[in-house]
């Protein structure tokens, strides 16, 4: 029975909604009219759209033109054919870094159908997956993805299937793909566009290359539409009758066959005030990518100081965000004051300036929302280790603190609004990556990690709260030292706790700077826990020759018993003879046999270092 079409909408909704036209709406935005012809007029092109099950392989470098050639390739050529003919199919694949969460490949594979399916009928097979899976919300595996799709490809002489930014896909999802792609049917054409780096061969043997570069005509074509919308620098080339021409020839010299440097350059130029600025910069033009960014960086740099700041905070933003931004998202996050209990509307930047001081590096794509930069390699640019440490020494800090504190102040100002979440987030935009990244980017920075610990515990956190196990024995667990120290100055109980206390995990985990705050701020040095298990029998059974000594010089009785005997049994037990020499010389007496068998299997003999570790997990134990 076929779908009605309110069901065939819906079902095609659920299967993907991975809508690629938005991507291509945004491209165009980008175009040139009249650039690309020298490709579709390429005999490797024409071979591989004439053929059938035919494999292209279209490498450039960066900012080559590749993606926006990709969409040319779809527009001017095959959507033609599929035009004049029902029986071509066309289906194209954007690949973008920042949202790898969002394309895996059985994603991709359920987007390529969507673009496929809608001249023709769904297939039996792709009804019954919806309707096995609709209801109890599952999704089919990659191989019946494969299955359903290559159903629906069957029903065509040819398709031609696009794969842009290839090599902006991780290795493993990469190769899951190609494979993939590689076996939908014998009448699949793929064309991939990436720099030429990556390898390919051991999944798709055969196939042809193409290199991808602006021509010397592309390149004055763009300029030529891309001055008749600058109005200053238009009027200089009016008012200075050779200048285009010496543009045009600076500009092609320096650009290497890259749209990209072009844009960068005439992003530059567009900036000066008169004819002689303009020829200054032309004579000092960069002749390589890194050198067109320091000089945008420069341009950034020489702006006002507030300028220049929301400049480096919206690039910060931009590339340390988890997923792409959408315009209301970046505002809010730009408008939080450090220390406001409140966000101040008045402080939300308009995002025409917004654009303006980030001196092109910053677009946003008007079909989805979302902020992103101008090319992959401005992130891997933005993200090297110098630029990194110049510009954004602080930004995982940055970042997590305003999230704090803009979730405090939306928490604090709905207080009477938490039971209506769906309520809360639509009003308050930022609040959805907030939740569900804040901690991601505290994640690794011990800084961080204790400027939160701060702002909780002046905002009134239970600083003893008792989860599995409180906060107190979980920094000392993990060795976080000034955490520890933080916690106790807030008022943690240091010989608080169930079975064990925070300087029994402590001595486990073999943690000196941890051990003598501990026993500083006050712990019992020999506070016995499960079995009478002392903090001297935790650093004796696991080897911490120096906290073994540290715990003797604080005063530890070397001969308290647990039921497994004292230190000294368990040190030789374990082979530790330089702690049973150290116990031995700080007066330790050998007490005899041990008061259990240690190789005899026991339940408590299990429970012992289980419950020591268990939230760990840093090793395998037998209990035998």
């Amino acid at each position: 029975m076929c779908l009605a079409a309110a069901e065939r909408d819906q079902m095609i909704e659920w299967y993907s909604p991975l809508n690629m036209f938005l991507r291509q709406a945004d491209i165009l935005s980008t175009w040139q009219p009249g650039t690309g012809r020298w490709f579709l007029e390429r005999d490797s092109f024409q071979e591989w759209k004439i053929g059938v099950g035919k494999t292209l392989w279209c490498q450039g470098m960066p900012g080559a033109g590749k993606t926006v050639l990709t969409w040319v390739i779809i527009t001017d050529t095959l959507r033609a054919e599929a035009e004049l003919s029902q029986n071509i199919g066309v289906a194209v694949i954007y690949l973008n870094h920042k949202e790898i969460d969002l394309l895996s490949p059985s994603k991709l594979l359920a987007g390529v159908w969507r673009q496929l399916v809608f001249t023709k009928p769904l297939s039996p097979v792709m009804e019954q997956f919806y309707r096995k899976h609709r209801e109890p919300r599952t999704r089919p595996t990659i191989d019946q993805d494969h299955a359903g799709i290559y159903s629906t490809i069957s029903e065509y002489s040819k398709v031609f299937i696009l794969v842009d930014g290839l090599d902006e896909y991780p290795e493993k999802q990469r190769d899951i793909l190609l494979r993939q792609l590689g076996v939908l049917g014998p009448n699949v054409n793929l064309l991939l566009t990436s720099r030429p780096h990556i390898i390919i061969d051991h999944i798709i043997p055969n196939y042809e290359t193409l290199e991808i570069r602006a021509t010397e005509d592309d390149i004055r074509t763009y300029l030529d539409g891309q001055i008749s919308k600058s109005s200053r620098l238009s009027k200089h080339v009016t008012n200075s009758p050779n200048l285009h021409e010496e543009l045009e020839a600076r500009v092609v010299q320096h650009s290497d066959g890259m749209f990209l440097l072009a844009k960068l350059h005439l992003d530059s130029l567009t900036e000066k005030r008169t004819v002689k600025e303009v020829r200054k910069a032309l004579n000092n033009m960069a002749g390589d990518l890194d050198m067109a960014y320091d000089e945008v960086v420069d341009r950034i740099n020489q702006q006002s100081e507030g300028d220049k700041k929301l400049a480096w905070r919206t690039l910060s933003w931009i590339i340390h965000a988890k997923r792409p931004l959408r315009r209301a998202e970046l505002r809010e996050a730009l408008a939080v004051e450090p220390g406001a209990t409140e966000l101040d509307p008045e402080n939300l930047p308009d995002m025409d300036i917004v654009l303006s001081v980030c001196a092109g590096l910053v677009v946003v794509n008007e079909e989805d929302d979302k902020i992103r930069l101008i090319h992959y390699s401005t992130e891997l640019y933005l993200q090297s280790a110098h630029v990194q440490a110049r510009e954004f020494p602080r930004a995982q800090c940055e970042i997590t603190l305003t999230c704090i504190t803009y979730l405090s102040s939306v928490f604090e100002a709905n207080s009477h609004r938490l039971q209506q979440p769906l309520v809360l987030f639509a009003d308050s935009p930022l609040l959805h990556y907030a939740v569900d990244y804040c901690l991601v980017h505290a994640r690794g920075h011990a800084k961080i990690v204790e400027l939160l610990i701060k702002l909780l515990i002046k905002r009134g956190a239970n600083i003893d709260a008792q989860g599995w196990n409180n906060p107190l024995y979980t920094a000392s667990e993990w060795g976080h030292d000034k955490v520890v120290k933080l916690l106790i100055q807030g008022g943690s109980r240091v010989n608080g706790g169930g079975w064990y206390r925070p300087l029994h995990v402590a001595s486990v985990w073999g943690h000196e700077k941890v051990v003598k705050l501990l026993i500083e701020s006050g712990a019992h040095i020999n506070t016995s826990g499960l079995l009478d298990y002392s903090p001297l029998h935790a650093a004796t059974e696991y080897g911490h020759t120096e906290v073994v000594r540290l715990l003797i010089e604080r005063g530890a009785n070397v001969n308290l018993q647990s039921q497994w005997g004292t230190a000294l049994h368990q040190a030789r037990h374990n082979g530790h003879q330089q702690i049973a020499r150290l116990l031995a010389q700080h007066g330790a007496v050998d007490m005899g046999p041990l008061l259990r068998d240690y190789n005899v299997p026991d339940p408590w003999r299990c429970r012992l270092p289980i419950e020591m570790c268990r939230y760990g997990r840093r090793f395998e134990f037998s209990c035998v």
